[in-house]
């Protein structure tokens, strides 16, 4: 077992600080869970939905990121830091920050898209318009003022627009939300300048090359594709299965390809080798005659 000794001080926010993050993800949770227990225990169920309708009134009433008001650690320089943190936290010496506290490693980046989770997931919980209508501002809203770094790719805790855009397209049906799904999902399966196959076909992200952030897309994939296209090599991969279908059709691809230059090499060869022979004794056999 991996035994900490340093503190870990644990922190509460109230939504009047503007949390539309945390209680957007909260609401969106509250939400399915609703769904998922009608008709089990319905009880529960109203229950769920009674703490998502409170939350979801105090996100859209306070909006901000729960780590807006805090100071943080000063962190290497990153190339890339404008798209993971487009609010550059203000630089404070360690001792003096949290003393321990994890919130650094946790720095929430945007709100908008989680807003944008959590109106979708109440419009399918409850199939009120308004919701819909909230859904599609916000997701409007965080394209404009967040949508940088959705380019990353990445769906995790802190980015949220890729699954609540797949969410969105099977709800709505709409092109504005289809669109950005299959080239998200594209850049993904067929490999792109932010993720890679290694030679077993595992995907994985350059930013986050983490397994979960793989699995999370793998989940999207399947969800979008009703059938798990795309998702189903990729669970196989991780439960143990290297010789995935996938990883399979691309080690024979490249085999393939690998013994056709190499039969077109030899093909070329012996014909140019036969070509100067011919030319070579029908010079000499012109030579006698002269």
């Amino acid at each position: 077992m991996d035994r900490k000794t340093h503190k870990r001080p644990a922190y509460y926010v109230t939504t009047y600080n503007g949390t539309s993050d945390l209680a957007g993800q909260l609401v969106a949770a509250f939400a399915s869970s609703s769904i998922a227990f009608r008709g089990v225990d319905d009880r529960y169920s109203d229950k769920l939905m009674t703490a998502a309708l409170r939350l979801y009134g105090a996100a859209t009433r306070h909006s901000g990121r729960y780590t807006k008001p805090f100071v943080y650690k000063c962190a290497p320089d990153d190339p890339n830091a404008q798209l993971r943190a487009p609010n550059k936290p203000q630089c404070k010496p360690a001792d003096v920050v949290f003393k321990g506290s994890a919130v650094g490693l946790f720095n929430s980046t945007s709100y908008r898209d989680d807003l944008t989770w959590a109106a979708a997931w109440m419009n399918r919980a409850t199939g009120d318009r308004a919701y819909l209508d909230d859904a599609y501002k916000y997701f409007v809203q965080h394209s404009n003022e967040e949508g940088q770094a959705d380019q990353r790719l990445l769906v995790d805790w802190d980015h949220v627009a890729w699954p609540a855009t797949v969410l969105l397209a099977s709800i709505t049906d709409d092109a504005a939300f289809h669109k950005p799904a299959q080239d998200f999902l594209a850049r993904w399966l067929c490999t792109s300048s932010v993720v890679s196959y290694t030679d077993l076909g595992r995907a994985y992200n350059h930013f986050d090359p983490r397994v979960g952030t793989t699995m999370n897309v793998a989940m999207l994939s399947a969800v979008y594709g009703k059938e798990g296209k795309g998702g189903e090599g990729v669970f196989f991969f991780f439960l143990g299965d290297g010789r995935s279908r996938e990883a399979r059709e691309r080690r024979t691809a490249a085999g393939t390809e690998k013994k056709m230059t190499t039969h077109l090499f030899f093909f070329f060869f012996l014909f140019f080798f036969f070509f100067f022979l011919f030319f070579f004794f029908l010079f000499l056999f012109f030579s006698t005659l002269l």
